[in-house]
């Protein structure tokens, strides 16, 4: 399973997104930095999220390790 998550989902905090990932055996995860919505994927602005998660859509594979990137904040 491929789990997503944004370090300030005010919804779904770090830690339980974390703790789903580390309870989910073989799943992998993608971190969006910097990221302060529920939502991640097909979010506006464009998550930094998007372009490993449409692989893994188009593939049905995951990533061979957990992804961390960095969405721009949305106030400079």
């Amino acid at each position: 399973m491929l789990t997503v998550q944004n370090e300030w989902d005010s919804q779904t905090p770090l830690a339980s997104g974390q703790g789903l990932h580390k309870a989910l055996k073989d799943s992998r995860m993608v971190l969006a930095l910097g990221g302060e919505k529920h939502g991640v994927y097909l979010s506006e602005p464009a998550s930094c999220a998007d372009a490993t998660v449409n692989k893994y859509l188009a593939t049905g594979r995951l990533p061979a390790a957990d992804v961390t990137c960095q969405d721009p904040p949305p106030f400079p």
